[in-house]
């Protein structure tokens, strides 16, 4: 009669194969509560930054995604000083391949212009009254946006003549 011994085989299993098979499953499990840990402290989702210049008697300072996702809403708002008051209308010109990776959806206030270059779009606004000016962009990453580095400058001008422009990054995560 054959035998029921099962433990035979378990036994001729090398140590040394149970205890590499031990380390990976402990290493993959502190692996998921990391990435898990990341995820509820937020370091998977959008990241503002602040840029800041000043030129010819206008300061702006812009606010930005420093990082962001395909789809997540982005956002992008520059305030514009002129400690004298604004002389005329104020275009700002957003460069083309910074706002080529935005879905737009509003822009407050209305411009009254829009000129697309093969650099720049430049918006067109209506001489505010009082000091500062802000301008708010709705918009949100392409779906379409590569992963990666986008390189953006943003001027304003007042009344034709070039005031201030900020440089900025928004890295888009897949």
């Amino acid at each position: 009669m054959a035998s029921l011994d099962t433990t035979k085989d378990a036994l001729e299993v090398e140590r040394a194969r149970i205890s590499r098979a031990r380390i990976g499953r402990r290493v993959f499990v502190i692996f998921v509560v990391l990435v898990m840990l990341a995820g509820v402290g937020g370091w998977f989702g959008l990241k503002t930054g602040n840029a800041q210049a000043e030129g010819n008697g206008t300061s702006i300072e812009l606010t930005y995604a420093r990082i962001s996702r395909r789809g997540l809403k982005t956002p992008w708002e520059l305030d514009v000083n002129r400690a004298g008051g604004f002389s005329g209308d104020v275009q700002v010109s957003i460069s083309a391949t910074y706002y080529d990776h935005l879905t737009v959806t509003r822009i407050d206030p209305e411009p009254t212009s829009t000129a697309v270059t093969d650099d720049n779009v430049v918006f067109t606004f209506q001489q505010p009254a009082g000091t500062v000016m802000r301008v708010l962009v709705d918009a949100e990453v392409d779906a379409g946006a590569r992963p990666g580095r986008t390189h953006g400058v943003t001027t304003v001008a007042v009344n034709g003549e070039q005031g201030a422009n900020v440089a900025y990054t928004t890295v888009v995560l897949p």
